[in-house]
Formats: C-alpha cells, sequence, structure tokens
C-alpha cells in the first residue's frame, strides 16, 4: 500500500520485474495486477516479514519466478501510538519486530544471492521520526532509528562486496 505500492510501479515504469511481497494476500496481489495493467512484470508472495521462515520461502519463490534479485526495497511497516510510558509491550514488540526485524530478515534472506553475484542495491525505509523523533510514538522512532544506524551498518559490510545500501527517511506521507 501508499509508498510500497507506487514504488512497485515505479519499478515497473523502468523496466523492473517486480516481485510484490505482503503480509495481505489480496493486497499483494492488487498490487501485482496495477503493475501487469501497466504493461510491467509482477508476481505476488504473501509473507509476514517478522517471521524468518516465511521471508525465506517467498524468497526462495522470488529467486524461482525471476532468478535473481537485483535490488530490494524493505518497506514493510507499521506503528502503533504511544510514549515509553503508556505504549503496550504488545504494541511496542509488533511495531518494532514489523519495521525493524523485518528489514533484517529480508535483508538476511536476500543479501547471500546478492553476494553471490557480487551485485544489488538495498534501499530501507527510514523516516525522518528517526532522526528527529515525534510525540508518543516511541516504538516508531525507536523501530526508524535503529534502521537508520542497521543502513549504515549494511552499507559499510556489504558495499566492498558490491552491494549499495540506501535510508530513505520521508515525512508525513
Amino acid at each position: 500500500a501508499g509508498i510500497g505500492r507506487d514504488s512497485a510501479l515505479a519499478f515497473a515504469r523502468e523496466g523492473a520485474a517486480v516481485a510484490v511481497v505482503d503480509v495481505r494476500d489480496v493486497r499483494a496481489e492488487q498490487t501485482a495486477e496495477l503493475v501487469r495493467a501497466e504493461g510491467g512484470n509482477a508476481r505476488a508472495f504473501t509473507c509476514d516479514v517478522r517471521f524468518l521462515d516465511q521471508v525465506e520461502q517467498a524468497v526462495t519463490g522470488v529467486l524461482s519466478e525471476f532468478g535473481r534479485v537485483d535490488a530490494l526495497f524493505n518497506d514493510a511497516g507499521t506503528t502503533r501510538p504511544g510514549s515509553v510510558v503508556s505504549v503496550s509491550l504488545e504494541d511496542w514488540d509488533m511495531v518494532l519486530d514489523v519495521n525493524l526485524r523485518g528489514t533484517f530478515n529480508v535483508s538476511r534472506a536476500v543479501l547471500p544471492h546478492m553476494i553471490g553475484r557480487g551485485s544489488g542495491a538495498i534501499i530501507n525505509m527510514g523516516s525522518v521520526d528517526g532522526l528527529t523523533g515525534d510525540r508518543n510514538m516511541a516504538a516508531y522512532n525507536a523501530a526508524k532509528a535503529a534502521i537508520v544506524n542497521l543502513s549504515r551498518s549494511m552499507a559499510v559490510d556489504f558495499g566492498p562486496l558490491g552491494i549499495r545500501t540506501n535510508c530513505i527517511c520521508p515525512g508525513v506521507i
């Protein structure tokens, strides 16, 4: 949805075959259909990025369908309001698991294939809130700040192997 859907369409317009991955199978298929309606090549895959086994299964499907992953856009995200005192532990875990663990899991599953080819590009979705913070958004702010530094770490670790990692930090969309 939102940035992910529009990014899938933009990648397709530039000639990329697009693997649309979403926790909701209907939404993944809708986005893939939008890409195909514009003449692009897309396939929908369903997984919950919080769970590495589901991510690995989706990546296996993507590799089977397309043969390789040239670019990875880690955009899965969620938010729950609350300060450190008011956010529930369940909401804290959900936000950190989807945003941060999801970025980690998908990168962990895709990177070995990029390393093997000696090329690739990873774009991680941060947020201006990960740089400056926002009132009553402790979990989201923490997750997005961690993604910013995870991206830096990935750039340092894998840049010498031909894999670019960047983090974009939009404001409110």
